[in-house]
């Protein structure tokens, strides 16, 4: 059981800050936020609306053209403007579709069955919100995330709906509630 929690400690935060890396390179303005447009990833969490406008993104890649794995994501604080030692609270989602090609469509957190590479329909979807580097909420417990893809353009960009019932990563059993998630996200090639 402890090597299972610094197992996922560790992940998360390689998670988190590899994301946050990722995204951070990817700003084009050096004096201040940059201006992201439209672009936007926002939800209400137990009823409070979070919009996550920073460095929004989203990357993806496969074999022979295909989709088969995307991360979208965005943080609620321009990196720039968090005090050293934090992290900007940031709102995460990734599907694996190893073998298949993602398109616009509904996916759940159990509807693709995990990632069976003889199976293109298999897909996993995961997704995170993250307070700070250690403090985390997710997904995996309650199984119960629904991401929707309305619109896919490869290489410009994503726009989607989302909700699901995530649970803080301390054991406390303590959840929260995600409705009304919307994102439209530009595409990323790093």
């Amino acid at each position: 059981m402890q090597k299972q929690k610094i197992t996922q400690l560790l992940f998360t935060l390689c998670l988190v800050l590899g994301f946050t890396m990722v995204l951070s390179s990817c700003s084009k303005d050096e004096g201040g936020p940059s201006d992201n447009g439209n672009y936007f990833m926002k939800a209400k969490f137990n009823g409070e609306l979070k919009e996550f406008k920073q460095q929004p993104s989203f990357q993806g890649g496969g074999n022979d053209g295909r989709l088969e794995h995307i991360v979208l994501g965005a943080d609620e604080i321009y990196f720039k403007d968090v005090k050293p030692g934090e992290m900007s609270p940031g709102f995460v989602i990734e599907i694996w579709n190893i073998g298949g090609d993602i398109k616009n469509g509904t996916y759940t957190y159990n509807g693709g069955g995990g990632i069976d590479r003889d199976d293109a329909n298999s897909y996993s979807l995961k997704s995170y919100y993250m307070l700070d580097g250690y403090t985390r909420y997710g997904a995996n417990e309650t199984e119960n995330l629904t991401m929707v893809i309305t619109e896919l353009q490869r290489d410009k960009s994503i726009r989607g709906t989302f909700k699901g019932v995530f649970t803080l990563n301390d054991e406390s059993g303590k959840t929260i509630t995600i409705t009304d998630g919307e994102f439209y996200l530009p595409y990323r090639d790093n």
